[in-house]
């Protein structure tokens, strides 16, 4: 009795949730990336479900502003960087081409 109703559990989960397999790609952090890189990414997400939850025209100019703000940033530490990065290889052509 246990039996057929496990097999008969097991055959309606594969026929309405079939088990799927996902292939997850590990990437390394990105070395320029900081704390307040996280935390405006994070203020813009969280104002991106405000904006989406309300509809709100100001809520939607809001997000944006905040999502220029980010990438300025994000452009400005990249740069920063990769700038001082070159700048400590000091002849070393084989340590800046391993950025």
């Amino acid at each position: 009795m246990i039996n057929t109703y496990n097999s008969e559990l097991t055959r309606l989960l594969d026929i309405h949730a079939p088990v799927k397999s996902k292939t997850m790609v590990e990437r390394e952090n990105s070395k320029w990336f900081n704390d307040n890189l996280s935390k405006l990414k994070r203020e813009a997400r969280a104002l991106d479900r405000k904006q989406k939850r309300t509809g709100l025209k100001i809520d939607c100019e809001i997000y944006l502003n905040k999502c220029h703000e980010y990438a300025k940033l994000r452009q400005i530490t990249k740069k920063n960087y990769y700038t001082d990065a070159v700048l400590e290889c000091d002849g070393n052509h084989g340590h800046c081409l391993s950025l």
